[in-house]
């Protein structure tokens, strides 16, 4: 089996689909899984997500269902749909605001 088949079994075995509402198990936030994916470069599955800022993540699948430092599951799946993140949430936050960020 090649590394790019390998990375798609790999994404089809885990739980992970896009349009599920995940928790983190540290902050308790709330994420959207957008899609999953394969990173070009490396081969390496790749989860695309974001928050209720907005703000896009891109995380490697064996991290993202992964365990934490402590030992615990990093992310778990939020079965409370009512609360599920849009992604690309209108935020008062804008890349433009960057230029205040390198000052």
């Amino acid at each position: 089996m090649s590394t790019k088949e390998q990375a798609l079994w790999m994404l089809d075995a885990s739980e992970v689909r896009a349009g599920q509402t995940w928790r983190h198990t540290k902050t308790g936030r709330r994420y959207t899984v957008i899609a999953t994916g394969v990173d070009e470069a490396t081969l390496v599955p790749v989860v695309v997500y974001a928050g209720a800022d907005g703000v896009v993540w891109v995380r490697a699948l064996e991290v993202f269902v992964g365990n934490s430092d402590e030992g615990k599951a990093r992310f778990y799946i939020d079965d409370d749909a009512d609360h599920a993140t849009a992604p690309f949430q209108k935020t008062s936050w804008r890349p433009s605001d960057m230029s205040e960020v390198r000052a």
